[in-house]
């Protein structure tokens, strides 16, 4: 889990998640999963606002989550993103 915890291999991914195969870490990174559940839906686009407003220092995978739905990799938060995923939904 993003809190380092051993999870089932039928638990749900999400973003912040980390996997480990043949001794090398993997980052989990799912496109618009902005608060880590493995869903994109209505409290995405609540968290990555928060990153917009200031109110909440959305930084690591959960930044690239919400980047990646406007193909960015790098950068600060914006209504863009959280109007894409707003789209995705």
């Amino acid at each position: 889990t993003k809190n380092g915890e051993t999870v089932s291999n039928t638990t749900t991914l999400g973003t912040g998640m980390v996997a480990t195969a043949n001794g090398k870490t993997y980052d989990i990174i799912i496109e618009g999963d902005v608060n880590g559940d493995g869903l994109v839906n209505i409290a995405d686009a609540a968290t990555a606002m928060t990153g917009v407003r200031g109110t909440e220092n959305i930084s690591g995978a959960y930044a690239k989550a919400a980047l990646a739905v406007n193909n960015k990799t790098s950068g600060s938060l914006s209504i863009l993103e959280v109007m894409a995923i707003l789209n995705k939904l």
